[in-house]
């Protein structure tokens, strides 16, 4: 072999690495681990935010009452007498500082009175009974959570719907009472639909072996996913009519003030 000229440099790199071309990266092999949590995140986005989130950031029903006129006209004087007593220090003066304290004993009197007539005179939240509370939420956002990695596309599908369902139900039950629209009963039916009538077909289904689940006929032809699935609708469907009798309830008064407005119009 030939010696190098002693005026070269000979190399193996690229001379100018702005103008060379660049090589491919090789990937690098993803840890299985790794992988297996990336799966696991996957899964739990597939339905979404828990439900208990996402009624928690709802927040609990309130209704507020109006502060009464003896309040704001009691806090309008508690504001003229604190003035004025600070006046009757500067100044001096004895008779500025008993209308001041007068005037401050007679706002509190005032207040006071306010608030135990009124009952809600600070406009307090009263909170009124959550449809569901958050135990039964958490229990069902868990089992949730165990079926993601594993459950078909089109059971998925229905589970987000009656997700969405139940959160429409629970933001009209924050503004609707029980009356003819929307009984008790109904009520109760809800509850019990996020307690147990759902849950029960959840967890029923996970005892069924996972290979088992789409092939393994249990009844009339039917596996465990078309079960489930059959489960599901109709538990859908009466969430649909509790959904329309809770929206008759929360427009209750606008159909009032119809007849009302209908009933004085002038024949």
């Amino acid at each position: 072999m030939a010696e190098l000229d002693p005026k070269y440099v000979a190399s193996t790199r690229p001379i100018n690495r702005r103008t060379a071309q660049k090589q491919p990266k090789q990937s690098m092999p993803t840890n299985l681990l790794v992988q297996d949590r990336i799966a696991s995140l996957k899964a739990r986005r597939r339905f979404g935010a828990p439900l208990a989130e996402q009624l928690r950031v709802l927040g609990p029903a309130t209704k507020r009452k109006p502060l009464s006129a003896i309040i704001v006209v009691g806090g309008i004087l508690s504001t003229v007498s604190t003035v004025g007593l600070l006046l009757a220090w500067i100044q001096t003066s004895t008779a500025l500082a008993v209308a001041g304290i007068v005037g401050l004993l007679a706002s509190v009197a005032m207040i006071v009175h306010g608030r135990r007539t009124n009952g809600n005179a600070d406009g307090i939240a009263v909170p009124i009974a959550a449809l569901f509370d958050d135990d039964c939420l958490e229990a069902f956002d868990r089992v949730l959570e165990q079926l993601a990695p594993e459950v078909p596309d089109a059971v998925a599908a229905e589970l987000s719907a009656i997700k969405d369902q139940f959160i429409r139900i629970a933001r009209l039950a924050t503004t609707s009472g029980v009356d003819e629209n929307y009984t008790m009963e109904d009520r109760m039916y809800l509850t019990e639909c996020m307690r147990r009538y759902l849950p029960d077909s959840l967890e029923s289904y996970l005892r069924v072996p996972l290979d088992q689940r789409t092939t393994q006929v249990i009844e009339e032809g039917q596996t465990a996913v078309s079960l489930l699935l059959s489960q599901i609708n109709m538990l859908r469907l009466e969430l649909t009519k509790q959904e329309t009798k809770l929206t008759k309830s929360t427009a209750e008064e606008l159909m009032k003030q119809q007849r009302f407005l209908e009933s004085k119009l002038k024949r």
